[in-house]
């Protein structure tokens, strides 16, 4: 594995141990600096959207109070006259250059909202960070690959130290659960087995979700692989007719023991014939097909893990189907979206 994607997905351990200091310190300051608004507002496309689904899990299992994604379609409407002074609007992107992210933020800035923005650079390298209330930089260097592997996973550890959860000894932990994944052939192994398969279904509950959505797209542009991510609740509501034996479906279990959600939907793949295997913990699986991952004891902390599994795939699955997983043909590093 030579390619940028690689090198960035092998750097991401040493980042987290290094970084998780700093990205606690950034975290409390911006918490400091919006404290006095209650509501949250969430602005993201692609992995960044992504990770403010993670987000709004975590705030809302630390705050009891949800929190609100915008679209930016609405910016680009006939003003209504709202007003948004009681909320803090969370606004990742990576380079802070995203036209749509850029003009969102500073539409809600303008009535009112106070913006916490979070990219991969300096308080005034972007025009996102320029029309922040508070700015958190990933630092987490260059990311020269299309898909978001090392900042993506930057992400997911600021939206856990927003909302308040402590960073260095879960990041080390999640650290050294993804070396030894890096180091052993569970990847491989895993490969092997998706060389004829038509669709690959990802699906979790709760913050893992975010990285089910991730993962669905990492094979999405790096490999060119027709791919979906759900929740187990939502894929019962319809998506689960569109599978049969020809697709594969990959369960994120973020528990410690099996679920009542993993049950029912496991059973019922069993039932309709659809491959299917459960990532996560020995202890979780019990009588399932598992994939089993080495994995941190802090549960938030889980997803990274299922974060770098998902993109390690995503990564040989592209190799092996003769695809540069850098630069996918379309796609670029800064997607101009209006």
């Amino acid at each position: 594995m030579n390619s940028w994607m690689a090198q960035e997905i092998g750097d991401t351990p040493a980042r987290l141990r290094e970084l998780a200091p700093r990205w606690a310190v950034a975290c409390a300051e911006a918490r400091h600096v919006v404290a006095d608004r209650p509501q949250r507002v969430l602005v993201g496309r692609g992995s960044s959207g992504n990770a403010c689904t993670f987000y709004s899990y975590l705030w809302a299992m630390t705050s009891g109070r949800g929190a609100a994604e915008f679209r930016p379609w609405v910016a680009t409407q006939p003003d209504p006259g709202g007003e948004w002074r009681d909320a803090a609007a969370l606004v990742l992107s990576v380079s802070g250059e995203s036209t749509d992210i850029v003009h969102a933020a500073s539409w809600l800035a303008d009535r009112g909202a106070k913006i916490v923005a979070v990219t991969n650079s300096g308080p005034e390298d972007t025009t996102l960070a320029r029309r922040a209330s508070a700015h958190i930089d990933l630092g987490v260097g260059p990311e020269l690959a299309v898909p978001a592997t090392k900042t993506f996973l930057a992400q997911l550890c600021v939206a856990a130290g927003l909302c308040g959860y402590p960073l260095d000894e879960a990041l080390s932990s999640a650290a050294d659960c993804i070396d030894t994944l890096l180091a052993g052939s569970q990847i491989s192994r895993l490969v092997d087995r998706l060389a004829e398969v038509r669709q690959i279904v990802w699906v979790a509950r709760g913050p893992a979700l975010a990285v089910a959505l991730d993962a669905a797209l990492k094979l999405q542009e790096s490999a060119g692989v027709l791919s979906q991510g759900y929740s187990a609740a939502e894929l019962h509501h319809g998506p689960i007719g569109a599978l049969d034996e020809c697709d594969v479906v990959f369960l994120l279990n973020d528990a410690d023991e099996p679920s009542q959600s993993l049950q029912a939907t496991t059973t019922v793949l069993l039932a309709r014939g659809i491959p299917f295997a459960v990532l996560g913990d020995e202890r979780a699986a019990k009588r399932f097909p598992l994939f089993p991952l080495p994995l941190p004891a802090e549960r938030w902390a889980r997803s990274l893990v299922f974060a770098s599994a998902s993109q390690q795939i995503a990564l040989e699955l592209a190799q092996r189907l003769g695809r540069n997983p850098d630069a996918p043909p379309g796609l670029s590093k800064v997607t101009h979206t209006l």
